[in-house]
């Protein structure tokens, strides 16, 4: 999905409907699976691409172990 927003061209497309319908088809997915302990596994990563480490301080709750799911 991320190839999908960058360029010109990748900017055309998203504004199709059919690519918006997409991406919100996408999104409900990946919500649903987010919502499942499973999708504990990707806190971590999450924090650490997006380097975030320094700013879970600011979270109500600081600690990622302590949280169920990924949407949490």
């Amino acid at each position: 999905m991320h190839l999908l927003y960058y360029g010109s061209y990748q900017e055309e497309l998203l504004q199709s409907q059919r690519a918006e319908a997409l991406l919100k088809e996408q999104s409900v997915k990946m919500g649903k699976q987010y919502d499942a302990p499973e999708s504990r596994a990707h806190i971590l990563p999450f924090i650490k691409s997006f380097h975030l480490e320094s700013t879970m301080a600011e979270m109500l709750e600081p600690d990622p172990a302590k949280y169920h799911t990924f949407n949490e």
